[in-house]
């Protein structure tokens, strides 16, 4: 079911049953409210900020971003905006979410046959915040809440195949989060989680921040750990070293602009975060087996 919400009838929210195919397209200014998820919950961002609070981290979800959480979980969402904030919020049936979950387990796989499924629904699942241009299941929710809004008539029913799609990209999104996070030293799960959140944001830094002179002291900073512990954390996480992933950022982002934009050598290494020409090429040659002004693709 679809279900339109707005300050007046969003108390009608605590009346939905759990654990069913849900979709709210909601329209507001001033909420707030605390909450149980009630089932596998999807809450994005159309247009606007929500903030909320799932356990104890805390996310402020801004237009183009979603949160992912299960039943596992409690919740606390905040609105407080001039102007209306649109969000979609989802609940995919449990039973979808394992149906799907089934298909990805193979006997060659490197995890137990029962580790996905434990995976999802229980208080291992990682709760976090996404980008919608970043994920499977993030292109999917911009291209529904752009239909949605287009659309003369909100359509009352939705197909169920709608939410087989939603849990198709879903669950294909976190089997690596899955294995990334079960490479992550054996700790209790919650450290584990805040150890892997760590990362990603360290990760999206770099992707963010590549072509400035950064070094990866300044990156394990806003992740909020020591250098070191990132650096083997990254390693553990991503099989390769956050320095290398910085440079391959770079090298591939320098090949275009020598391609595709025929830029200069020197242009080239101050677009790409290099302190000099003789460090860019020197990283260039190592990389490519050649010097960037005699490079052919």
């Amino acid at each position: 079911m679809v279900n339109l919400i707005n300050e007046k009838n969003i108390l009608g929210l605590r009346e939905l049953p759990r654990n069913a195919n849900i979709l709210n397209l909601s329209t507001l200014r001033q909420f707030e409210e605390s909450f149980d998820f009630r089932s596998f919950s999807v809450k994005y961002v159309v247009d606007g900020c929500e903030k909320y609070t799932v356990n104890d981290n805390r996310y402020r979800v801004e237009k183009g971003e979603y949160i992912v959480a299960n039943a596992q979980y409690e919740g606390h969402v905040e609105v407080d905006s001039k102007y209306p904030v649109i969000g979609l919020c989802i609940d995919i049936e449990p039973e979808i979410i394992s149906e799907i979950a089934a298909l990805h387990i193979r006997p060659d796989t490197p995890f137990p046959d029962a580790g996905l499924a434990f995976f999802f629904h229980t208080d291992n699942f990682l709760d976090n915040k996404y980008k919608d241009a970043d994920t499977h299941l993030g292109k999917v929710l911009k291209e529904l809440g752009a239909k949605l809004l287009s659309a003369e008539d909100t359509p009352t029913v939705l197909s169920k195949e709608l939410f087989y799609t939603l849990a198709e990209n879903l669950v294909q999104d976190h089997i690596s989060i899955f294995r990334q996070l079960n490479n992550v030293d054996k700790v209790k799960s919650s450290t584990r989680k805040d150890l892997y959140r760590r990362v990603l944001a360290g990760k999206a830094f770099l992707d963010n921040h590549f072509t400035e002179p950064i070094s990866i002291g300044t990156v394990a900073k806003e992740a909020a750990i020591s250098e070191y512990y990132f650096f083997r954390l990254f390693k553990t996480i991503y099989h390769i070293t956050p320095y290398n992933y910085l440079v391959n950022k770079r090298m591939e982002l320098a090949v275009s602009l020598i391609c595709k934009h025929r830029m200069s050598v020197t242009d080239v290494a101050f677009n790409c975060g290099f302190p000099d020409i003789h460090t860019f090429s020197k990283v260039f040659k190592k990389t490519y087996g050649c010097a960037p002004s005699r490079f052919v693709p």
